[in-house]
């Protein structure tokens, strides 16, 4: 094989790795990889058919076994094995490293920007989505400690007066070192907890902290690193005393609406900017496709009620990070030509209007509906509810991490128009794979959805496709709750599920008194 600067790759090839833990979690995301052993390489990459090998600048595991050579000797080593080296370059100095090698500059300060040349690759820190996401993040433990200091672990007063009175489920992670097993192991033990939080340590690698933070933030848990750290990072909580960081992590401790802000906008962060989840994978980055995909959504309604059809134009005019198109059905009545130009000209998307007749079955509207789209993904959507600048995105969110055929809501926010009350329902009903999600939420490829389409009756349709779905072995994927809420008018008539609203009190948190948008939509 001829040495090649840029090697042409493909998705799951096979190759070699000589990096730290979590980068070779993100190269593991669309290649198949084998570790370098020292000792073995020429037996490995012969066995394996290895032609490219990735090898990371900074290597700071201290047991790594390659920790003992400097950059260029391991560099020197693997060209002697003729084979191709992609440098991961983990530092801030972007500079090339080696005029023979391609190189991939991982920096946070690219920001969310990937950009190519001949050289080299610049990507923000990455992390590795289908591995680490919220699926199955039940919180059942309160703070992970985190201790890399020599000798027992000492905490502060304050610190043990905070444990003595709130007396949380704790456990202390400590090493001597950065490890291999200790990254290894840390990283296994995040999604149990609420809070991940950091003491202080003159050990501390800022980039091991740096992905870290990203580990916690896919994962929906707090991050806090001890007061005493003289830097911030990205998604963290750090206040400069002491006292400060304890009465936020005892805030955190407790389930609520502030809680979840925090966690699902920097879940929704870290997916967006530092997954490629938006990109064709690595391999084509590699290859210099640094093309941003465009999330297009189409939007199906089927509605009887004119007078909710502004709302539901500007609703849709909100919505953030996606492109869409909206086909609306009339279902018995017509508008007028007047009344269709106002609407065209109030949305900012491509807005298609059809009509049926009354004596048209519900399901056979919706399919009328599936006949005119276009785009990507597929959505439906009722007009009378509360649908937040995020849904759209975070809906596309959850399909991609998940890989289910359907992602939609069943733990859900509930709007009582005639009691001005929001309740929750099913509350503990998220992140989870289901039988179930509400049938305003389901979200799933157009593809998808044209094979399998409505049944065509009256009622019912949701139930029916999802069981159709779970018949043939499809998944169901729920969401968090947030960013949509259901109204339930004073008018039961208006809905198509008439139960009254004490159905629902029976069964749900009471939250609060008064609209709710504040409180459900998440910046």
């Amino acid at each position: 094989m001829l040495f090649n600067k840029k090697p042409r790759l493909s998705k799951f090839q096979t190759v070699g790795v000589l990096t730290n833990f979590l980068t070779e979690q993100v190269i593991q995301r669309d290649f198949i990889t084998k570790k370098m052993d020292f000792g073995e390489c020429e037996d490995l990459i012969e066995k394996n058919k290895i032609e490219v090998v990735f090898i990371e600048k900074q290597l700071y595991e201290e047991d790594h076994p390659w920790v003992v050579f400097n950059l260029d000797e391991r560099i020197q080593y693997f060209k002697k094995l003729n084979v191709n080296i992609i440098i991961i370059n983990n530092s801030d100095d972007t500079k090339i490293i080696d005029k023979e090698c391609f190189q991939i500059n991982m920096s946070v300060d690219n920001g969310d920007k990937f950009s190519y040349t001949n050289d080299a690759l610049m990507t923000p820190l990455l992390i590795n989505e289908k591995k680490y996401n919220p699926i199955d993040s039940k919180k059942i433990k309160d703070i992970l400690i985190i201790d890399l200091n020599s000798g027992e672990t000492e905490l502060s007063d304050e610190f043990k007066k905070f444990i003595k009175i709130v007396k949380p489920t704790i456990e202390f992670l400590k090493s001597d070192n950065i490890s291999r097993s200790f990254i290894k192991n840390l990283s296994l033990k995040i999604k149990k907890y609420k809070v991940v939080y950091f003491l202080n340590s003159n050990i501390v690698n800022k980039r091991f902290l740096l992905n870290l933070e990203l580990l916690c933030a896919a994962q929906k848990t707090i991050m806090i690193i001890d007061s005493e750290f003289d830097f911030d990072l990205k998604f963290n909580v750090h206040s400069s005393d002491e006292e400060t960081n304890i009465n936020y992590l005892q805030s955190f401790l407790n389930p609520g609406v502030h809680n979840d802000h925090k966690m699902i906008s920097n879940n929704r962060v870290t997916f967006l900017k530092n997954s490629l989840m938006q990109y064709k994978g690595l391999p084509n980055l590699i290859n210099g496709d640094t093309v941003k995909e465009e999330i297009t959504i189409s939007v199906i309604t089927s509605t009887k009620r004119k007078w909710t059809l502004k709302n539901y134009i500007k609703r849709l005019n909100q919505q953030n990070d996606i492109k869409l198109e909206s086909i609306l059905l009339t279902h018995g009545f017509e508008l007028t030509e007047i009344e269709k130009k106002e609407l065209y000209n109030l949305a900012n998307f491509s807005l298609s209007i059809i009509s049926a007749k009354s004596n048209i079955v519900f399901g056979a509207c919706l399919n009328m509906c599936i006949d005119e789209i276009s785009f990507k993904y597929f959505t439906k959507i009722d007009d009378d509810d509360f649908y937040y600048p995020n849904y759209l995105i975070d809906s596309w969110i959850a399909l991609e991490y998940s890989k289910a055929d359907i992602v939609g809501k069943y733990s859900q926010f509930v709007y009582l128009e005639e009691l001005d009350l929001t309740v929750q329902r099913f509350s503990s009903r998220e992140y989870i794979y289901s039988e179930y999600v509400a049938g305003a939420t389901i979200f799933s490829e157009s593809e998808f959805i044209k094979k399998y389409r409505f049944s065509e009756i009256p009622k019912a349709v949701d139930s029916d496709i999802l069981r159709r779905v779970k018949a043939d072995n499809g998944t169901i994927y729920c969401n968090h709750p947030y960013e949509f809420c259901i109204f339930r008018d004073n008018d039961k008539e208006s809905h198509t599920w008439q139960a009254p609203d004490t159905h629902l009190l029976r069964s749900a948190d009471i939250l609060f008194y008064g609209e709710p948008s504040a409180s459900l939509s998440i910046n």
